[in-house]
């Protein structure tokens, strides 16, 4: 059995602490990450009796603002991304192209062969790690070119600075009406619809169960077949900044990995290195795909 919190969000706002929350809703929504805080909030300013249930101690989802070091770090989602928009290459990039091929023939591989198919493989397997590092997928034969995806307005890499993620969600649920908020186990909620916004990790591991009647078997296989992919961060904190203008490089001296330590070697396997916006001292280290799964198995 899961224990939910309940959010009840009435036409007027949100409010909390009330023992007497009424049953019967228009709308109930299950998970308060982005999806189901969105959806709740729109039910509600549109004056529908909504009740959002939440599995953990917090809204949120996968965005999670901690205080850490001298500001603050994100445990989960950091930026709003975007993809590609299509448009032709121009001469920078054909630069960057040439750089990364030039770069390649400097370091030829152990055993000889023709340098088209060197390159060819290297670049491949670079942009594997790119598109990996925007879809969080372990490669990118994952992800699919089908997208209704609309590029919003605005800068695509937005960050709340020292204000974290987290604000997303103060501003959604935004308003001037009361908030009422109760945790009860056994309780049985009613409404005339539900919507269920979990993580496809949770519907892989319990949609079976979740549902009576059981969904669909367009719905069943959708959520059977999708693949989820494995991003990890490490965030380290150092007494004093030593990363000028926002930019760190991560290095490993060069010797045998199998001279590391096995508790050491996760860390040769970084994927890129970046500095917090609201935290000066702090470095995180970001894994992707199988480097991202071995780290797991390291530190989690």
């Amino acid at each position: 059995m899961m224990r939910w919190t309940a959010v009840l969000l009435c036409a007027i706002g949100v409010a909390t602490g009330s023992p007497m929350a009424p049953l019967n809703y228009d709308t109930i929504v299950v998970g308060m990450g982005p999806s189901g805080t969105m959806a709740a909030t729109t039910l509600a300013k549109a004056g529908k009796r909504v009740l959002a249930l939440e599995a953990q101690d917090r809204i949120g989802g996968r965005v999670r603002t901690v205080p850490f070091g001298d500001g603050i770090v994100e445990l989960g989602a950091e930026w709003s991304m975007y993809r590609s928009d299509g448009s032709e290459a121009d001469s920078a990039l054909v630069n960057d192209l040439l750089t990364f091929s030039l770069g390649v023939v400097d370091e030829p591989p152990p055993e000889p062969e023709p340098l088209g198919q060197y390159i060819t493989r290297s670049f491949l397997k670079f942009m594997d790690l790119v598109i990996d590092t925007y879809e969080s997928s372990n490669t990118w034969n994952d992800v699919s070119t089908t997208s209704s995806f609309v590029k919003l307005g605005g800068d695509q890499n937005m960050s709340w600075h020292t204000h974290g993620y987290k604000t997303l969600f103060e501003i959604i649920l935004d308003s001037t009406g009361p908030v009422e908020v109760t945790v009860k186990d056994g309780t049985v909620y009613k409404a005339d619809n539900v919507i269920v916004t979990v993580s496809l990790g949770v519907l892989k591991e319990r949609h079976t169960a979740l549902f009576t009647p059981p969904l669909p078997e367009d719905k069943a296989h959708a959520i059977d077949v999708m693949s989820i992919g494995v991003v990890n961060k490490v965030t380290l904190r150092f007494p004093f900044k030593w990363c000028p203008n926002n930019f760190c490089g991560f290095l490993w001296r060069t010797e045998e990995e199998s001279a590391v330590p096995e508790e050491d070697r996760w860390l040769t396997k970084t994927d890129g290195a970046t500095v917090p916006q609201a935290c000066n001292t702090c470095i995180t280290l970001w894994f992707i795909g199988d480097n991202a799964k071995l780290v797991s198995t390291y530190l989690f």
